[in-house]
This record gives structure tokens, sequence and C-alpha cells, in this order.
């Protein structure tokens, strides 16, 4: 059933509960109670409560590093160490809470495959620690809207694997744009000059995908930047080539090679998205590489140290991920600290940590 029937069944009958919804190696998960959502999480690194937060500007890096460091010694919710550290307000919470749950609705909305899985609970009323909850109708009604405009959205931007250019940087503001829409122009061609694709802005901005897209379409529908066709990264899903990249990323696994293998099973997985064989060896790959790579490189407090110049590193040829670590390294700021502050999964990060080393680009 399409997610949308899903959350109207929740609705219609005001069950108390959790939702747990799959597609690929994206897991999310939703509370329920009687008709209002009272809590989302997910794997996706743009969701989470300390991105969104730096994302709107209501927080930095460091005060992030720092509530991450009083929720390892202390096991405090990190929403509840910023209040204590008067880091944001309640009231600021309380609204990015419930923008983080709309928002992971919205984004629930827009797949068309995945699995679920519901367990009821009692009815009785579940008390989240800031008694945020959200009309789960007016969120699905909303949602709708969000589907249709994402859809929209991707027939000019197909892929986060698109790089953009400044074409005309006078034509990225107009006279009747708001002073705050001004600044948002302003700075995602400022973005979009730096260089990159879809993807390397999102992880730069720690920002929302669907926004920072609508922005650069319409940067394109003003004329002020156009995808550069030339570099445009087009794959065919296939689960012929799927099933091949399976088996070669268990032959790599069996020789001892189990981050060259993920690398390969992810591959697979955006080729055949609902395979329970790929998914499965995805995710035992992925806990046998953060496992291994935790013991090896967060036994020791490590400052990862970048060994190439600003120019010797815009000339390698590096994935979005590569480029966006490295130049977050400026010597300070240890391993564990980096990894928590950016918009990665942790092993996504560890292990493009390990990669950047083993090329020569950082230390460790």
């Amino acid at each position: 059933m399409p997610v949308e029937d899903l959350l109207d069944w929740i609705d219609r009958r005001f069950v108390c509960g959790s939702l747990n919804l799959e597609r690929g190696e994206t897991i999310r998960s939703f509370h329920f109670d009687s008709g209002y959502v009272t809590g989302a999480s997910s794997n996706d690194p743009t969701e989470y409560l300390g991105q969104m937060l730096i994302n709107r500007g209501l927080i930095d890096d460091s005060q992030l590093r720092e509530a991450f460091a009083v929720q390892a010694d202390t096991g405090v919710l990190l929403g509840k160490i910023l209040l204590m550290i008067g880091a944001v307000e309640e009231n600021q919470l309380r609204a990015v809470l419930e923008h983080k749950i709309r928002e992971s609705i919205f984004n629930a909305l827009g797949w068309a495959e995945g699995a679920f899985q519901f367990d009821r609970a009692p009815d009785e009323r579940t008390v989240s620690a800031f008694e945020v909850s959200v009309n789960l109708r007016a969120a699905i009604d909303d949602g709708g809207d969000r589907v249709a405009s994402w859809r929209a959205l991707r027939e000019v931007v197909p892929s986060d694997d698109v790089t953009l250019y400044v074409t005309d940087a006078t034509r990225a503001v107009r006279s009747g744009d708001a002073a705050a829409d001004r600044v948002d122009m302003e700075r995602l061609l400022g973005e979009v000059a730096q260089g990159g694709t879809v993807n390397e802005i999102v992880l730069r901005r720690s920002g929302s995908r669907y926004e920072v897209v609508r922005g650069l379409v319409a940067l394109i529908e003003r004329g002020a930047i156009a995808i550069d066709r030339r570099k445009e990264i087009r794959r065919e899903a296939s689960v012929a080539e799927a099933v091949e990249l399976e088996r070669a990323a268990r032959g790599r696994a069996s020789r001892g090679d189990r981050s060259g293998a993920l690398d390969m099973a992810r591959e697979a997985l955006t080729r055949d998205p609902e395979s329970e064989p790929i998914k499965k060896l995805y995710r035992e790959l992925e806990r046998a590489v953060f496992a291994e790579l935790s013991r090896d490189l967060l036994a020791r407090f490590t400052v990862p140290q970048l060994l190439k110049s600003p120019a010797e590193l815009d000339a390698l040829e590096l994935s979005d991920t590569e480029r966006y670590l490295a130049k977050r390294i400026d010597g300070r700021w240890d391993l564990l600290s980096l990894m928590r502050v950016s918009p990665l999964r942790e092993v996504e990060a560890l292990i493009t940590f390990k990669r950047l080393a083993d090329r020569g680009i950082i230390s460790l």
C-alpha cells in the first residue's frame, strides 16, 4: 500500500504505535498518538536535529560539538542539553522539532517503493520530552503538495549528481525580492560558484535537500545558473547490473576488502533498492567496516591534519563527501567531533576519512 494510504489508515483509526519505513539504506521511524505524530527519527543526516538547528542559524558547529560532548558523558537528549547550555530557547527548539517531524513525513510520502512495519502500542498518551506533536491529517494533506512540488523540481534538476555553473550573477536577485530571499539567493549563487554537484552543495549548507533544490531551480529559471550537461552523470538502474555488483561485492569481501565491498554493495543498492539479499549484504558490510574502523581510528584521540593545499585539493578528483570532509579539517577538531557535526552518517564519514588517509590527502 502507498505511504499516503498507510498514514491515512493510522490517522482514521486514531491508533497509538510506531511505524518503521525502510527503502534501500534509509530508515525512518514515527511515533503516533491518536491522530498526532509525537516523534520522528531517520538515519538521513540532513534530518538530524543538530543539522536542522545549524541550517536555521540557531547554533554553530562548536555549540553542537559541545552538546555532543555533554551527551557522551550524561546520556541526556541532545535538545535538552542545548537548552541547558543556553544555545537555543525552548520555543525555537519546539519549532524545529515540529518542522523535523513534518519534513520526515513529507520525505516519506515521496517514496514509491520500500517496506514498512507498524507496531501498535497500548492506547495511552505518549509524553515526549518537549510535548511536541504534529497533526497527522494536516501533515498528510500538506505532504501531497510537497510531493507534487518535488516532482516538478526534479523535472528541472533530475539528479543530485548534476553540476551547475553561474551564467549571469546579476539575475540572481530581483527588485521585488524580500530581504531574506535576496540573502538566500546570493548565498546559494555563491555555493554554485564554488563548484561541485547538487549533493555537494547540500552537504556544505547542512540543509534540507528539498529547499536547496528549490532554490537552485529558482536560480535556473531566472537565468542566473545552468546545468553543466557535459558533467551530468547518468546512471541506469538495472537489476541485472545490481546482481553483478552484489556478486563482485561478496567476492571482494571474501578476500578481506570490506571497504571496497561496501562501495560495491551501495552501488548495487541504488540500482535495485528492493533487493533483500543486497540490503542484508550492505548492512552486514557496513557494520563490519564501521566496527573495524572504530577500533582502528576512534580508540584514541585523533586530530586529522590536511596534507594538501587548497589549490592541490581543488585539482584532485574527489567525491562530494571526500571534498566536503577534507575542507572541514582545520587541525583543531578531532575525528569524532568532525563526524558528529557533519551532515553525513557516522559510518559514511569514518569510511571517507580512511579513504582520504589512504590516498595521502590527510593524516590520522
